[in-house]
């Protein structure tokens, strides 16, 4: 929405205080920007950074360029300017790298749209050259923050890699202290198990006897099948003779 359709809504007078109070908080913001004290701190510049660096010197320029018509504005009205302190003064950025306070100046620029929204919602209806120059302050703040965010995004896949790649190399790998092992999971319920067959039931018994009647005897057993007859021993073989016949009784050996 523009700052225009914005300031239909707002009151049809406000009176002359009001007005310069507004300016000088506008004044203010452009005045004591992020940016400007971002290149005032003496930030860490790479070389590779140099295209950021001068980005945020024409976006610096650009916000003089707001603050002098600021200062016209109050001109309009017979006023001086008021500046306040600097919102940001207990953060020190001295000598911090580029890289983060391109990042940091994304954010910031965001913020710088939802308070120039904030105050054209205040302006009066019936002073339109007011409501130009802040319609104009807002077109800026939005293609700073445009510009911001492309920087900042390429700059944060950098910074990300980079403590990636230090984490990797100095982290002390300590046993048992690793990452933390996935949960196991759930066991699956057991399915319900089938009713078992019924149990087969016993043979009926024999109903009982009358009194003073004697079972029949039973069955006699089979006669077990008779024995295979033994095979005959092989017959005692001859003891070897000596080849001499035996002597006749009484005879003896010659020389005996």
């Amino acid at each position: 929405m523009s700052g225009a359709a914005k300031t239909e809504g707002a009151r049809t007078v406000m009176h002359r205080p009001e007005i310069i109070e507004l300016l000088n908080d506008a004044l203010s913001a452009e005045y004591n920007s992020f940016i400007g004290h971002a290149l005032s701190s003496n930030p860490y510049v790479k070389p590779e950074w140099e295209s950021d660096l001068k980005l945020l010197e024409e976006l610096r320029d650009e916000e003089n360029d707001l603050a002098r018509a600021l200062l016209v504005q109050l001109g309009r009205y017979r006023a001086g300017p008021t500046v306040s302190a600097f919102r940001l003064w207990k953060e020190d950025l001295n000598f911090l790298s580029l890289e983060w306070l391109v990042i940091r100046a994304a954010k910031e620029a965001q913020g710088e749209i939802e308070r120039v929204e904030a105050l054209i919602a205040r302006l009066p209806a019936n002073d339109r050259e007011l409501a130009a120059t802040f319609e104009s302050i807002l077109r800026t703040k939005s293609r700073h923050a445009e510009r911001l965010a492309k920087s900042a995004e390429k700059r944060a896949k950098e910074l990300d890699a980079r403590r990636a790649t230090h984490y990797a190399a100095t982290a002390v790998k300590v046993k048992g202290l690793g990452a933390p092992a996935a949960k196991p999971a759930a066991a699956a319920p057991a399915a319900p198990k089938a009713p078992g067959a019924p149990k087969a039931s016993g043979a009926p018994k024999a109903p009982a006897l009358p009194p003073g009647f004697k079972a029949p005897a039973s069955a006699p057993a089979a006669p077990s099948a008779p024995k295979a007859p033994s095979a005959p021993k092989a017959p005692t073989p001859p003891k070897k003779s000596t080849g001499a016949p035996p002597l006749p009784p009484g005879f003896k050996k010659p020389g005996s």
